[in-house]
C-alpha cells in the first residue's frame, strides 16, 4: 500500500502507512523495499534530516542493493539540505563516478555545483553547472543549472554574467517554474548595479504567488525606492516589511535599511533606535550597526557619546572590522580635544593591532602628530618613518615626510633632518608644504653649519613660494646665512630689507644689531656706534641693549680709542652689575692697560674684579 501511496505521490500519505508497520520492520535486512519507500517518502516530502539517516543507514544494511547508486544521490541532496557540505560532497561524486549515464546525472551535476558555491569554489561551480545546462540528453534541468550558474556568477563578483544568464534563462524558459524566482534575482542583480529604476520596473512584473517571493519582493522594492531617494516609500516598504514577515532572516537587513533611511529623511533618533535594536545582536550587522551609530553621534558632534560608543564596540569585538576604525575615530576624538597621551595610545593601538587595516598608514601618521604635541619628538620620527617606509599613499606619505624632517630637527639631526627635507621636496615639489619645507631645509642645512646650502634654501623659498607661510623666516634666514658666510655687504642689505618687509616683527631689533655687527666687523665703527647707541636706548629687551652697549665700547677699543672704551666699559659695569659679559669686560679693562704698559693699574684693575 505505501508504494502505492508512493507511486501516486502521496508521500505524506505513504509515510502514514508505513508507521502503522512494525519499527522492527526497519531492522531486517531483507526488508529492504520498506527501507527505501521510507526514505524516499521522507526525502519527497522534503523532511532531509529523516531521509540523510534513512540513507546513511539503508547503504550500511544493504550495500549490494541494486538502488545503492539513487540511495547515494539521496543521500547527497539530503546532506546539502541539512547543511552537511562536506558529506554530500562525498555522496554526489560517488554516484557520479558510479553512474555516469543514470537519469539523475544531471541533477547531481547540479546539487555539486552547489556544494561548491557553498565551498567558495566558483570554478567548479560553474563547470557542473555548465555540464548540467549541457545535457544533450533531455535539457530537464537546464533553467535549474542556469539559474544556479547565474548565482556562481554573482557570487564571484561577475555580474554582468550574472544577469546575461537570467536573461537567457527567461527567454528559452519563459514558463518555467524558476521564470519568478530568476526575475527576483536579476531585479537584485540591477540593484547591485545601480539600476534602481529597471530594478522596480522588473519587480512590478513579477508575480508572486509564494511567500518567500513576496517576502524578497518587498525587500528589493524597498531598496530600489532608497536608491532613487525617494526616501518616504523606502521607508513604508521597510515598515511594512518588518511587520509583515518578522519572523524572516533579513528582518536585520531591513532594520538597517530603514535606520539608513530614516537617517535620509532626517529622522536622527529614529535612525540611532534602530541601530541600537541591531547592535544587540552577535553579527557582522550588528558590529556594523554600532559603529555607524558612534559616528552618527560623532557627526551631531556628541563627542561623549560617540567616544562611549565606540569604547562600546572595541570591548565587545577587539578584532573584527569596524574596530580598527573605532580605535581610530577615539584617537581622532582624543586629538582633537588635546587629549594627546590618549590619542597616542588609540593610534597606536590601531596601527600596530591591525597590520592589514586601510586605516594603518593614517594611524601612525596621526600617531606621529601626537607625539609631536607630547614633543615626543623620537617615537614621532619613529611614526612618521613607518608611513614612509610601508609604502603610503602620496596623500599620506607627503605631509609624514614633512613631519618625519621636523622631528629630526628637534632631535638635533639636523644633516638626516635637511636630507628628509630634501627628499620631499624632491618627490612633491608642487605640494602645498613645500615652501615650508624649503625653509625647514634651510633651518637644518644652517644648523649643520652648511651655510652657503642654507642661503639657497632660504632664497628658493622666497623666489619659488611668494605665499609662502614662513617667508618671514626665509628672509630672515638669508641675512643671517649671508652673515656667517662673512658676506657683510649682502647681509646689511639683507637685514635692511628684512625690518622694512617686516617692520612689526619681534626679530627687529636682532636684524639691526646684526646690521650693526655687519658695520662693525667692516671696521666702520662710525656707523656701527650709532646703530649701537639707538638700540642700546632700547627698553624693550634688555638682553639687546645690553649686547649694545658693550659693543659701543668694544667699537672704541677696536679703532683705538682706548680711553673712551675703558670708560664705556666700567660704564657698562655700573649699568648691568649681572651681565653675562662681565667678565669679558673686566678682562678688556685690565688688557686696555696691559697694552700701554700700565702694568701696575692693569693689576689693581683685575684685583678689583
Amino acid at each position: 500500500m505505501a508504494t502505492e501511496w508512493e507511486t501516486i505521490r502521496a508521500f505524506h500519505a505513504s509515510r502514514q502507512t508505513l508507521g502503522e508497520i512494525s519499527r522492527s520492520a526497519l531492522e531486517r535486512k531483507e526488508d529492504t523495499e520498506f527501507s527505501y519507500v521510507a526514505l524516499s517518502s521522507a526525502f519527497n516530502e522534503q523532511d532531509y534530516e529523516t531521509s540523510y539517516f534513512l540513507a546513511d543507514a539503508f547503504r550500511f544494511q544493504f550495500p549490494d542493493d541494486s538502488r545503492r547508486r539513487d540511495v547515494l544521490f539521496l543521500h547527497g541532496v539530503s546532506a546539502f539540505q541539512t547543511g552537511r557540505i562536506d558529506s554530500a560532497m562525498t555522496s554526489l561524486n560517488a554516484f557520479l563516478m558510479e553512474a555516469p549515464a543514470h537519469p539523475f546525472r544531471s541533477l547531481a551535476l547540479y546539487w555539486r555545483a552547489r556544494c561548491s558555491l557553498e565551498q567558495h569554489d566558483w570554478q567548479s561551480a560553474e563547470s557542473d553547472f555548465r555540464q548540467c545546462a549541457g545535457d544533450s540528453a533531455t535539457h530537464a534541468h537546464e533553467d535549474d543549472a542556469l539559474l544556479g550558474l547565474s548565482l556562481a556568477f554573482e557570487r564571484r563578483g561577475a555580474y554582468e554574467q550574472a544577469m546575461e544568464t537570467i536573461q537567457t534563462l527567461l527567454t528559452r524558459y519563459p514558463q518555467s517554474d524558476l521564470a519568478n524566482d530568476a526575475k527576483l534575482r536579476l531585479a537584485s542583480l540591477k540593484l547591485r548595479r545601480n539600476d534602481a529604476q529597471g530594478a522596480l520596473i522588473l519587480l512590478q512584473e513579477t508575480s508572486t504567488p509564494y511567500r518567500y517571493q513576496r517576502e524578497e519582493s518587498l525587500l528589493l522594492r524597498a531598496e530600489g525606492n532608497f536608491q532613487l531617494g525617494n526616501f518616504d516609500s523606502a521607508r513604508v516598504r521597510y515598515e511594512r516589511f518588518l511587520n509583515d514577515f518578522p519572523g524572516s532572516k533579513h528582518v536585520r537587513t531591513a532594520r538597517y535599511g530603514l535606520a539608513w533611511t530614516n537617517l535620509r529623511l532626517g529622522n536622527t533618533r529614529a535612525a540611532m533606535d534602530e541601530l541600537d535594536r541591531l547592535g544587540t545582536g552577535t553579527d557582522t550587522l550588528a558590529m556594523t550597526a554600532l559603529y555607524q551609530n558612534a559616528v552618527i553621534a560623532l557627526l551631531a558632534n556628541d563627542t561623549k557619546d560617540a567616544s562611549a560608543r565606540f569604547d562600546s564596540l572595541v570591548q565587545l569585538y577587539p578584532y573584527e572590522p569596524f574596530s580598527d576604525n573605532a580605535y581610530f575615530e577615539m584617537g581622532m576624538l582624543a586629538y582633537r580635544t588635546q587629549r594627546y597621551r590618549d590619542a597616542r595610545k588609540q593610534f597606536q593601538i590601531a596601527a600596530r593591532l591591525y597590520p592589514e587595516s586601510e586605516l594603518r598608514f593614517a594611524s601612525y601618521r596621526m600617531m606621529g602628530e601626537a607625539c609631536l604635541a607630547l614633543k615626543d619628538f623620537s617615537n614621532a620620527q619613529h611614526s612618521f618613518a613607518q608611513v614612509r617606509k610601508l609604502g603610503a599613499p602620496d596623500s599620506l606619505l607627503a605631509p609624514s615626510m614633512f613631519q618625519e624632517g621636523v622631528s629630526l630637527y628637534h632631535l638635533g639631526r639636523f644633516k638626516s633632518s635637511a636630507e628628509r627635507f630634501e627628499e620631499f621636496l624632491k618627490k612633491f615639489p608642487s605640494h602645498t608644504l613645500a615652501g615650508e619645507g624649503y625653509v625647514w631645509k634651510g633651518e637644518a642645512l644652517y644648523q649643520d653649519y652648511r651655510f652657503e646650502e642654507a642661503e639657497r634654501a632660504f632664497s628658493e623659498a622666497l623666489r619659488t613660494y611668494p605665499k609662502n607661510p614662513k617667508r618671514q623666516d626665509a628672509a630672515y634666514g638669508v641675512a643671517w646665512s649671508l652673515f656667517e658666510q662673512k658676506k657683510f655687504r649682502r647681509a646689511i642689505d639683507a637685514f635692511d630689507q628684512f625690518t622694512r618687509t617686516y617692520p612689526q616683527s619681534e626679530r627687529k631689533i636682532d636684524a639691526s644689531l646684526r646690521k650693526a655687527d655687519c658695520y662693525f666687523f667692516l671696521g666702520e665703527y662710525d656707523k656701527s656706534e650709532a646703530l649701537y647707541a639707538s638700540l642700546a636706548a632700547e627698553k624693550s629687551d634688555g638682553r639687546y641693549s645690553e649686547y649694545a652697549a658693550f659693543q659701543i665700547a668694544m667699537s672704541y677699543i677696536q679703532r683705538g680709542d682706548a680711553q673712551r672704551g675703558t670708560e664705556h666699559l666700567r660704564a657698562f659695569l655700573v649699568r648691568f652689575p649681572n651681565s653675562l659679559y662681565n667678565e669679558v669686560v673686566q678682562f678688556n679693562i685690565a688688557w686696555t692697560f696691559f697694552s700701554k704698559e700700565q702694568f701696575t693699574e692693569a693689576l689693581l684693575r683685575s684685583e678689583e674684579h
